[in-house]
C-alpha cells in the first residue's frame, strides 16, 4: 500500500491519503506500507513528539520500502531572511503555512531517524526553503 501523509489532499491518485495520525493508524497495518510520502506532515506535530511519530511511521513500512520526507527547513528560511532575500511577511508564510505546530530543519529530522532507516537521497531547495529526504527501511 502506498500512503501520502499530509494536511493537503495529494494530486497523486496512486497513494492513499491520510491527513492525520489516527487515519494513518486505521488505514495501514504494521509492515504493510510499500511507499510513504510525508509532505509537511512531521511539522504538524509538536517538536517533542517527532521521535515517536517517526517511529510509528517506520513501523508501518515493509522492509526495503521507501520513505520520502518533504518539509520546510528553518535554517534555509532564516538564512534567506537574514540576507534580505525575503521579508518578514514571506518568512511567516513559509514557516507557518498549514497547521504547523513546530519548525524543523533537516539536521533535526536526521537525528531522530531510527537505525533501521538509511538515507538514500537529500535535496535542498533554496527557492521554497524546503528539503526532501529519501530513506529506505533496512531492518
Amino acid at each position: 500500500m502506498k500512503v501520502f501523509l499530509s494536511d493537503n489532499k495529494p494530486s497523486l491518485n496512486s497513494h492513499k491519503w491520510a491527513s492525520n495520525l489516527s487515519m494513518f493508524n486505521d488505514m495501514v497495518l504494521d509492515c504493510e506500507a510499500t511507499d510513504i510520502i510525508c509532505e509537511n506532515f512531521l511539522s504538524s506535530f509538536n517538536f517533542g513528539e517527532l521521535k515517536d511519530l517517526v517511529r510509528i511511521i517506520v513501523s508501518k513500512m515493509r522492509l526495503d520500502s521507501p520513505l520520502t520526507i518533504i518539509e520546510t527547513d528553518a535554517y534555509l528560511a532564516s538564512k534567506k531572511f537574514y540576507v534580505e532575500e525575503i521579508n518578514l511577511a514571506e518568512l511567516n508564510s513559509i514557516l507557518f503555512k498549514g497547521s504547523k505546530k513546530s519548525i524543523l530543519d533537516s539536521d533535526h529530522i536526521l537525528s531522530v531517524l531510527p537505525e533501521n532507516l538509511s538515507v538514500t537521497h537529500k535535496h535542498y531547495d533554496s527557492a521554497s526553503c524546503g528539503f526532501i529526504l529519501k530513506c529506505r527501511r533496512s531492518k
